[in-house]
C-alpha cells in the first residue's frame, strides 16, 4: 500500500514491461537511501535506513536522528525484512560492489553524529 511517507519500493522489468511497485517494508518511518544487491543464486536484497523526525537543521540535519539500518530479502513474491542496527546515528546504507555468496549479505554504512567524527561500519551475515 502506497502512503504519503517516503517508502522503499521494488519493481521487476520483464522484457521492457515493469511490474507494479511493491512496498519493501511497510512501517511508520520514512524509508531512505535504498540500495539493491543480488547474490550469486539470484536472491534479491534491498537495504535502506529509516529516517527520524523531519528537520533539516543541524550538521547533519536531524532528519537522520533515530535512523536504523534495515535489509529485506525477496522471498518469492513477498519481502522479509530484518533490522541490522538499532543505533540512532546510522546514515547512508550501501552494499559493496560485486557478487556475494548465496544469502550472505554484506553492508556498509556511515555512523556518527556531529561534532563527533563519523565512522564507516561493515557487517556480513547470512539471511
Amino acid at each position: 500500500m502506497l502512503s504519503s511517507q517516503n517508502q522503499t519500493l521494488f519493481s521487476f522489468s520483464y522484457g521492457g514491461t515493469w511490474s507494479s511497485p511493491t512496498v519493501v517494508n511497510a512501517d511508520r518511518e520514512n524509508q531512505l537511501n535504498p540500495a539493491v544487491q543480488v547474490d550469486n543464486q539470484g536472491n534479491v536484497f534491498v537495504g535502506w535506513n529509516t529516517g527520524g523526525p523531519v528537520d533539516w537543521q543541524g550538521d547533519p540535519p536531524s532528519l537522520f536522528d533515530g535512523s536504523q539500518i534495515w535489509v529485506a530479502k525477496l522471498n518469492g513474491t513477498a519481502w522479509v525484512a530484518r533490522q541490522v542496527t538499532n543505533f540512532a546515528t546510522n546514515r547512508f546504507v550501501s552494499f559493496p560492489v560485486g557478487s556475494m555468496k548465496a544469502s550472505t549479505v554484506q553492508m556498509v554504512w556511515i555512523e556518527g553524529n556531529s561534532p563527533k567524527p563519523y565512522t564507516i561500519k561493515y557487517t556480513s551475515f547470512t539471511f
